[in-house]
């Protein structure tokens, strides 16, 4: 739903983040599409791998630090 809704441009890169990440600071980013997400621990791979197929440049997942995760597991 997200490829549909925002339609990121052939090459762009998508910035996937939690709400607490730095990711929404990437939102004004020439050249990326920013699709935040409750907690990047919940992200299934197939969202990457369904990214990537369909023409991102390249994805990047942006998480809380390791073992300091406000959600899940981070």
């Amino acid at each position: 739903r997200f490829v549909a809704e925002v339609a990121p441009a052939p090459g762009d890169v998508v910035l996937i983040g939690c709400d607490r990440s730095a990711v929404g600071f990437a939102a004004e980013v020439e050249g990326s599409a920013v699709y935040p997400v409750t907690c990047a621990g919940n992200l299934h791979t197939s969202v990457v791998e369904y990214l990537v197929r369909s023409g991102a440049g390249g994805v990047l997942v942006v998480a809380c630090p390791e073992r300091d995760c406000w959600s899940r597991e981070g």
